[in-house]
């Protein structure tokens, strides 16, 4: 199953935040959704557009990334502590933790 998820692309929900002077920046950055489960916090990735809930769909912004490219973001998110990803969250979920995105890089 890994080896699949690999090469996949995913569709991820992301919030548009503008970016002011005091930022030193202009633009957009795209701020990931993050979902709760008890304690834990992942970050959602879904395998197909018919994955996801249309009144979850809508309130989003969607961009389709490599399954890889996600690893890498959501070890990267500081904001909370993200135990890991989770596929298709709200259909079969299949809950990967940190300590498998380096086999599945691997693969």
């Amino acid at each position: 199953m890994f080896k699949e998820l690999k090469q996949a692309k995913v569709w991820v929900p992301f919030n548009p935040n503008l970016l002011d002077e005091s930022d030193e920046q202009e633009g957009v950055r795209l701020k990931p959704d993050i979902l709760r489960k008890g304690d834990d916090y992942f970050y959602p990735c879904f395998l197909t557009e018919q994955d996801i809930p249309k009144d979850y769909y809508d309130r989003f912004s969607w961009l389709q990334l490599p399954l890889t490219d996600c690893l890498s973001v959501a070890e990267e998110i500081g904001e909370f502590p993200v135990r890991g990803i989770v596929l298709d969250a709200f259909s079969d979920p299949v809950e990967i933790d940190k300590g498998a995105f380096e086999a599945i890089r691997q693969l």
